[in-house]
């Protein structure tokens, strides 16, 4: 991989292209709700109770039953 540049995480201009999708995500996440947490807060609790993700934090896994 001697190609690759390297790059210094400290430097302030560095800019981590997955960090930099996430806030862009982010923010446009805030202006659907006019950058309102609660509008957010709402949305995703009503979210939540549309489509409950069952199992998956609620309990915790089951064990295996032997033959």
């Amino acid at each position: 991989m001697p190609d690759e540049k390297s790059f210094d995480v400290n430097d302030p201009d560095y800019d981590d292209p997955i960090v930099a999708e996430v806030r862009r995500i982010r923010e446009e996440m805030a202006a659907e709700w006019n950058h309102d947490l609660s509008q957010a807060v709402r949305y995703f609790q009503e979210q939540r109770r549309l489509r409950p993700i069952e199992g998956l934090i609620d309990h915790l896994p089951r064990t295996a039953k032997r033959a």
